[in-house]
């Protein structure tokens, strides 16, 4: 199914056309925070840079050893959900497409929540590295 909506589509194609760009979305926005976790942990590891010095360090680093485990086990939670949200195109009744809809709706708070907790983290993280600039 091609990205932009067409006039011959059904409210259900377009409706799972919505998710799919959700999911497509939300994939690859854990996946580059699982590089950027990865990233800001080997540059903490640095010692010439000094930041096992500071006295928010070990805090810092296990957030951000939490934010990479329960990032990592949430994009493949969704990569599973990828796979089970497609049943959607199987429904034949209305109970069941609310399931799908409202499955969805979850995911879509429960993204937004990490991605928020991903930015206070990142926000500690930061004061950390302008504190020992």
């Amino acid at each position: 199914m091609p990205d932009k909506i067409q006039e011959h589509y059904s409210e259900e194609e377009i409706q799972i056309l919505n998710m799919n760009k959700d999911l497509n979305f939300w994939v690859d926005e854990l996946k580059f925070m699982v590089s950027e976790i990865t990233f800001f942990k080997q540059l903490l590891a640095k010692d010439e840079l000094k930041f096992n010095t500071s006295p928010n360090y070990k805090e810092v680093k296990k957030i951000l050893a939490e934010n990479l485990e329960t990032t990592k086990k949430f994009l493949e939670e969704l990569i599973d959900y990828d796979v089970v949200s497609n049943g959607i195109q199987e429904c034949d009744d209305l109970s069941c497409e609310t399931y799908y809809l409202n499955e969805h709706q979850d995911y879509k708070k429960r993204v937004r929540d990490h991605l928020k907790l991903h930015k206070d983290n990142k926000q500690v993280l930061f004061k950390l590295v302008q504190e020992n600039l």
